[in-house]
């Protein structure tokens, strides 16, 4: 049995067509193409002209080439109208596309390849719309309930970042440290140039002296352990601990202490990082396996109130048991720590002899 692949939303997809003679209502050799005889409509939006004005190809045949670019691909609905603008050679046609979302290789922070599922805002709300019953498969989402979807997908991530199970990797980031100077933003445009983490799985620092380069572990201080400083200002060679806190909505601010004075340092953040946001419905984001399905149907329950509507048994089922197996695969395996007062004095301990 043969295989068919669809359209792929937001990839440039290349298609040919004939042309109707007007005169003879067969199909025109060499046809007349000029700007303005081809447009696209993205689910039903405004008609522009296509970036890459189609030709005749082969040349002196009856083939129009049609090319889409990626942006022009960015929905789930393209719809590309054929009228000639002179109006004398050939006769109009209109042409409907419907996209899916495509399976994807991607690399991984750590340079890995690993299968992923990539899909735009605009598939993912109409998606999460149908599962409510709102709109039948055939049916377009209207622009309002789109704008009211990717704000509430949006704001259900951003609720997910607050969750470290539903980071799909820890990011691991340097920076300079600069000699006498204990504190360092983090965040956007901030010194440590990321995205503002909730919390930091580890801060370390890296001296550039040795060969090869040597990385070593802080202690990370509470609110109370840095409150109960008595003298922050006290330096030292090297640091021994560090404190985050959060100064804004979007920088943090790391604390070295003591502060170090050496000047051949690294600083090094170990953060969970949180699942990208959608920047507008065409945005088309890659995720690893497991986070569509937990977007599609927990996005369905976000907006269930919006929409009057109560999911079925089966949506709030697989929401959860989608959001579970995300999580379950982002369990990270962590060294297992014994408290010092627990330890027994003058000796170790076997936890086979006890």
């Amino acid at each position: 049995m043969a295989t068919y692949y669809a359209p792929t939303a937001s990839a440039e997809y290349i298609f040919y067509i004939s042309l109707v003679s007007q005169s003879t209502g067969l199909f025109q050799a060499s046809p007349t193409l000029a700007s303005g005889d081809f447009k696209v409509s993205m689910d039903g939006a405004a008609l522009a002209n296509l970036t890459t004005l189609p030709t005749n190809t082969p040349s002196g045949s009856v083939m129009v080439k049609v090319t889409l670019s990626a942006a022009e691909m960015a929905g789930a609905n393209i719809t590309v109208v054929c009228r000639d603008a002179a109006g004398a050679q050939w006769t109009d046609q209109q042409i409907n596309i419907h996209t899916s979302p495509a399976d994807a290789v991607v690399v991984s922070e750590d340079g890995s390849q690993a299968g992923a599922r990539c899909i735009s805002a605009r598939d993912l709300i109409t998606r999460a719309l149908r599962l409510l019953g709102v709109y039948e498969a055939w049916e377009t989402p209207s622009p309002e309930d789109l704008s009211d979807g990717l704000e509430a997908l949006n704001d259900m991530l951003d609720d997910w970042a607050t969750q470290q199970l539903t980071s799909p990797y820890i990011k691991r980031t340097t920076w300079t440290i600069v000699s006498g100077t204990a504190a360092y933003t983090i965040g956007d445009g901030g010194t440590v140039n990321i995205a503002r983490p909730t919390a930091l799985k580890q801060i370390q620092f890296v001296d550039t002296s040795t060969d090869p380069d040597t990385e070593y572990p802080l202690a990370y201080l509470t609110d109370d352990a840095y409150a109960g400083l008595t003298q922050k200002a006290v330096t030292s060679l090297y640091p021994s601990a560090a404190y985050y806190q959060s100064d804004t909505a979007v920088l943090g601010r790391i604390t070295l202490w003591p502060v170090p004075t050496s000047s051949t340092l690294l600083g090094v953040v170990y953060a969970p990082s949180a699942t990208p946001y959608f920047d507008d419905l065409s945005s088309v984001i890659c995720f690893r396996p497991a986070y569509v399905r937990a977007m599609r149907f927990n996005l369905a329950v976000e907006l269930a109130p919006e929409f009057d509507v109560t999911p079925s048994d089966g949506v709030l089922h697989a929401a959860a048991d989608g959001l579970a197996n995300l999580k379950r695969s982002n369990i990270r395996l962590s060294d297992l720590s014994v408290d010092l007062a627990l330890r027994p004095r003058g000796r170790w301990f076997n936890i086979y002899t006890g």
